[in-house]
């Protein structure tokens, strides 16, 4: 018996916010454990009289339990920005990263931090000066997550699981909330890893910056940008051997502060769409990935491992998931408790403020162990060969089903 599960890819909710559920981090949908069939196409159009009843019901309960610690007009605001049409014909729904549904019972959603549980009213980055307790819908997300209709919480940062358990005080969310490693899988699973790339002694050391996903630009500086640009403008200037590449759009003041290192041989900057044999190629032919970044990008880092690449990247929350300093990667300090951190009522704060403006500890330790790796390339070799070995041994799709499978067996 195959049981069906409908991840909402196509849905326009999820599309108007950077249409999250085509994020690499989902591809593991493409391949679910066995017994399950997950589909990422809607259901014919149709709302039947049950589905409306249905929407009714959730609405009161909503309603209901807000009363006296929410304002209808917070409600209805709520209510507003969620999508009220039922996706599911009763199959259990895959929401990626945002509840943003209602009306489509039963259902269970994969986050990274649960600041996406309150979007639109709060969001990543400016979350250090609130206490999201006191918000005015945080009962009505308890009750959503509290709710029979909401099976289970899947998450792949463990302080998520921490932070649930602490800010909702909930034994029932606490119950449902499982945390298991997110997987990698490149876009085309027959492709094999390829051997971390040699470095010759006369060679350049070859960095390799990208943006994320989306490739907004705003997202150079979250990501570090800046810290890598002024690392390599040190090294620019007393001659090191490097050569780096950027895969980025690049903001106005950026190219004007460094126009001299941008237009020199030293630096690559590639803009606009790559598919992902182009950006693999791209990838594969440096030997340093660079994401000094507020927080984890979990899959950025996961694809550099892959590829052979040294990772080096910062303190930002929840990259020790994934980063064992000098065993699969380098930790640098100087972001966590200034840009992100895990507060003790359990929820993420983040302020991405400083990440626009010089950080002279990180650009430092950044500087010196770039100067580091070009000297010592034996220690750059061994931090690719161990990323690269925890990625596909660790982190195999095989690894993940079989705990993603026992967790859906356990709410299905």
């Amino acid at each position: 018996m195959v049981t069906v599960i409908r991840f909402p890819a196509s849905r326009k909710t999820f599309k108007r916010i950077g249409n999250v559920a085509a994020h690499p981090q989902f591809r593991h949908v493409r391949h679910p454990p066995v017994g399950y069939r997950i589909l990422t196409n809607d259901r014919p159009a149709g709302v039947t009289l049950r589905d409306l009843l249905r929407i009714g019901i959730r609405l009161t309960d909503i309603v209901t339990h807000s009363a006296g610690k929410v304002s209808m007009w917070n409600v209805a605001r709520f209510l507003l920005t969620r999508e009220l049409l039922p996706f599911g014909a009763g199959e259990p729904i895959f929401v990626p990263s945002f509840p943003l549904v209602i009306g489509n019972e039963p259902w269970f959603i994969e986050i990274e931090d649960l600041t996406t549980l309150f979007f639109p009213f709060i969001h990543n980055g400016k979350t250090a000066a609130i206490d999201i307790r006191t918000h005015e819908v945080f009962p009505i997300v308890k009750r959503l997550l509290e709710h029979r209709s909401c099976l289970g919480i899947l998450t792949h940062i463990y302080e998520t699981k921490d932070g649930l358990d602490k800010l909702f005080a909930s034994e029932i969310i606490s119950t449902k909330t499982r945390f298991i490693k997110v997987p990698y899988l490149p876009d085309d699973p027959e492709v094999v890893p390829p051997t971390p790339p040699k470095r010759q002694s006369a060679e350049p050391l070859r960095l390799f910056f990208n943006n994320s996903w989306h490739q907004n630009p705003s997202n150079f500086y979250v990501r570090g940008g800046l810290y890598v640009l002024n690392a390599c403008e040190r090294l620019f200037r007393e001659g090191s051997p490097f050569h780096l590449t950027i895969r980025s759009t690049l903001p106005p003041k950026i190219i004007e502060r460094y126009r001299s290192l941008l237009s020199s041989p030293a630096v690559t900057v590639a803009e606009g769409y790559l598919d992902w044999q182009s950006y693999s190629s791209l990838m594969s032919g440096c030997h340093v990935y660079l994401l000094p970044s507020a927080r984890v990008h979990v899959y950025s880092l996961l694809e550099a491992m892959y590829h052979g690449l040294a990772v080096v990247t910062s303190d930002g929350w929840g990259i020790g998931n994934y980063v064992a300093h000098r065993v699969n990667g380098r930790m640098l300090p100087g972001l966590y408790g200034l840009v992100s951190w895990q507060s003790a009522n359990g929820q993420l704060s983040e302020n991405y403020e400083p990440m626009s403006c010089d950080n002279h500890e990180l650009e430092d330790s950044l500087y010196v162990t770039l100067r580091e790796l070009i000297s010592y390339d034996d220690r750059r070799s061994q931090l690719a060969t161990a990323g690269q070995t925890f990625v596909t041994r660790e982190l195999s799709i095989e690894r993940f089903n079989a705990e993603f499978g026992a967790f859906l067996g356990q709410i299905l």
